[in-house]
């Protein structure tokens, strides 16, 4: 295969799954500056008929989660800036290049798995029904994302 197009298929992918990421994440943990935890967390707690005693029970999960969140997204952005360096200097597939994509893929899993466990500790504040109705959201939101076979 031409190495220029391995480059573009390569970088087209790292592209998608950045996307797919922030997409989900974005969807669970909307950044809004200037709002709490619970307050960008407001769609799911609403579609969840949160109690006010659930939503003080969560306050800590959510706090540990934005932390979290944010130490990941600053990682991935630190990753994102070293690979467009490593693009403009190298030219090419390199080490520079593998590393970063290495570092940003990494970073982007810690991530979704983060979020998993984010979703799985709010299960002890929630009543089983509200617990499977979060389930649900996850699994719809995933079915919906980009990377899903049957694309939407």
């Amino acid at each position: 295969m031409n190495p220029k197009l391995r480059l573009a298929l390569q970088l087209l992918a790292v592209a998608l799954v950045a996307a797919i990421t922030c997409w989900l994440t974005g969807w669970l943990l909307p950044e809004r500056r200037g709002h709490d935890v619970v307050g960008s967390h407001y769609s799911i707690h609403h579609a969840l008929d949160l109690t006010e005693e659930q939503e003080r029970a969560l306050v800590g999960v959510e706090e540990r989660y934005e932390v979290r969140w944010k130490e990941l997204a600053i990682e991935i952005q630190q990753a994102n800036v070293e690979l467009a360096a490593s693009l403009r200097r190298d030219q090419a597939w390199s080490s520079g290049v593998a590393a970063s994509v290495e570092r940003i893929t990494r970073a982007q899993g810690d991530l979704q798995k983060a979020t998993l466990e984010h979703v799985f500790a709010m299960k002890p504040h929630l009543t089983p029904e509200q617990y499977e109705r979060l389930l649900d959201l996850c699994a719809e939101s995933l079915e919906r994302s980009p990377e899903s076979p049957r694309g939407h």
